[in-house]
This record gives structure tokens, sequence and C-alpha cells, in this order.
């Protein structure tokens, strides 16, 4: 790293982190509105997260934002990545304030999110083919043609959806969702530095955990504030996008395996009863169901945290024995 780009990324540090620390600060005090019931179902072993505002995702997300724009040299890729982390944030802020007005702990319906994040992952992915910016890693579909593009669009909706959730899913513990992605992006930004130019993905990679370690000081147990959907919606979309632009979507598959088990617990349960009548857990996702059983929460986040670290590790040979 040249002596420009460490003083860069020192700015962009400095900058994400204490802002997020002030953003934070202050939320906790004067957005005490923005809060959720608890769910019925979690009611004998969450009561005490009741009250507990959801603005970690607001401060985080936009101090890196801001920093983004005032610091960092925004090239094409750049502001493709911050619009489409943004797009994902709106829609997560939009179920934080449904949730004000329930009193079951939802916010907007599954079929209002799901409309809603796959229209946004559609834009995403249809802007991210026409300009190139993209690659779902299967080489045989990029060739000329409205067919292939059409194929190629759907699969990066999809794949771009499927994270958004999964993200999203994983985050119902205090410190569960920064400590599985922290791992994860420290991966990235290892890939990075074996990439040539790409000192401006860098120093995105650099903001966001930046954000999300100061996010971890405030939402450790017992949390202070939840990262609310705004948060792990605008994160999902910021990690999965950045692996399509970088060309390692096979090894953030791998890397985030945890978050799969994650989402793959609450969809097979959901299958389950609608077609069988019957639960396969106790309760989904699978973090609840270890809580159910009377393990503590910070057993479970750090037992989850090593998981998500030991994938990460894996996906990182992977990486370099595909270079050899």
């Amino acid at each position: 790293m040249s002596k420009e780009a460490l003083i860069l990324a020192l700015k962009v540090i400095a900058s994400t982190a204490a802002l997020t620390y002030l953003f934070s600060v202050l939320s906790i005090k004067y957005l005490k509105v923005l809060t959720s019931k608890t769910k019925p179902e979690l009611s004998d072993i969450q009561t005490y997260r009741e009250g507990t505002p959801n603005t970690g995702g607001i401060s985080f997300l936009s101090s890196f934002l801001i920093t983004a724009f005032i610091f960092i040299p925004l090239n094409l890729t750049a502001k493709y990545i911050l619009f489409s982390t943004f797009i994902f944030a709106v829609i997560g802020l939009i179920d934080d304030l449904a949730k004000i007005f329930t009193d079951n702990g939802d916010g907007l319906s599954a079929k209002q999110k799901a409309v809603l994040q796959f229209a946004a992952a559609f834009i995403v992915a249809a802007v991210g083919d026409r300009l190139s910016l993209t690659n779902i890693g299967l080489s045989f579909l990029y060739k000329e043609g409205i067919g292939w593009a059409a194929i190629r669009i759907f699969l990066t909706t999809f794949y771009i959806a499927y994270f958004v959730n999964a993200f999203n899913i994983s985050d119902g513990l205090d410190g569960l969702l920064g400590s599985i992605t922290i791992p994860i992006i420290i991966l990235m930004f290892m890939i990075l530095l074996s990439i040539p130019n790409h000192t401006t993905a860098m120093m995105l990679g650099i903001g966001i955990i930046s954000g999300l370690l100061v996010f971890m000081y405030f939402n450790s147990h017992p949390a202070s504030y939840f990262m609310g959907d705004c948060g792990s919606m605008g994160l999902g979309a910021f990690m999965s996008i950045m692996a399509l632009n970088l060309n390692i979507v096979p090894i953030f598959l791998v890397a985030t395996l945890m978050l799969s088990i994650e989402l793959f617990s609450s969809l097979i349960q959901i299958v389950s009863i609608r077609k069988f009548k019957r639960k396969v857990f106790e309760i989904a996702p699978i973090h609840h169901m270890y809580q159910k059983r009377g393990i503590r929460e910070t057993s479970i986040v750090s037992q989850f945290a090593r998981y998500s670290a030991m994938f990460s590790i894996i996906a990182f040979f992977l990486y370099a024995i595909s270079k050899f």
C-alpha cells in the first residue's frame, strides 16, 4: 500500500469510526421510538430486549456513506456498490419503521418485503450487468445475446436477494451478525490486497469494517441498540455485491456458510409447517433454537463467530489454491 493510500485509509477509519460513535450515542438517546415489540414466540427468552432501539444500522451505514462521499475517490464501481447498499438500507428502514406500529414484532408482511427486495435486486443486477460490474462466477454465461443477459440477471437477482435475507435473518442476538460478518470482511480485505488497482474497493471495505467495529461496541451483550433491518439488509447488499464485483462468488459462498445455515433453517421450518403442518426445529432460525435450550446468548454468538472464521479461512485457502 502506497503512502497516499495509507493516509487515505487512516482518514476513512477515523471518520467512519468517529461518526459511527457520535451517531450511535445520539440515536440511542433520541431515537428510542424506533423500537419493535418482542415476537410472541420469543417472549419467554427475549423480553429483556423490549424497548431497545433498532438504530445501529442507521448509525454505522450513514457514517460509512458520508465518509465514502467525502474522502474516497468514487469511480463507477464504488458508486454502484454504494447505490446498491443504500437501496437495501432504505428497504430495511421502511421495515423498521413499520415495526413501530405493530404489536407482534413484525413490520412489513413477508410478501411486501419479498416484492421490495426482489425488485431492488433486479434493478441492481440489471444495472451491474449492463455496466459489466458484476460476475456471478459462471463464465459460460458471459456470451453475447439478450437470452444470456436475461439468465445472468435472473441468477444475480436471486443471489442478491438470497444474501440480503441471509444477513437479515442472522441478526437476532446481541453481537451475532457483526461477529459472523467481520471474518468475512477480513477475508475480502486479504483478497483485495492481492488484486492490483482495487484501492477504492479496499477503502470501502476499510470503511465498512471501521463502522461495524464501533457498532459492535454498542451492540455487544447487553446491547444498547440493535442493527435493525436497515443495517442487516444494507450490510448484506454491500457484502454480496462486493463479491460480485471482485468475481469471488464461489469463495464468498464458502465463507458465508454460517449465514446460509441460518437462512436454510428458517426456510426448512417454513416449508415444513406449510406443507406438513409440523416443525423440524423447536424454533428457527437456529440461533433461537439454541437460546430456547438454555444456552447463553454470548456462548451462541462466540460459537457462531468461530464457525464463520473457520469457513472464511477455508475460503481463503481455496482462493489461494485457485491462483496457483
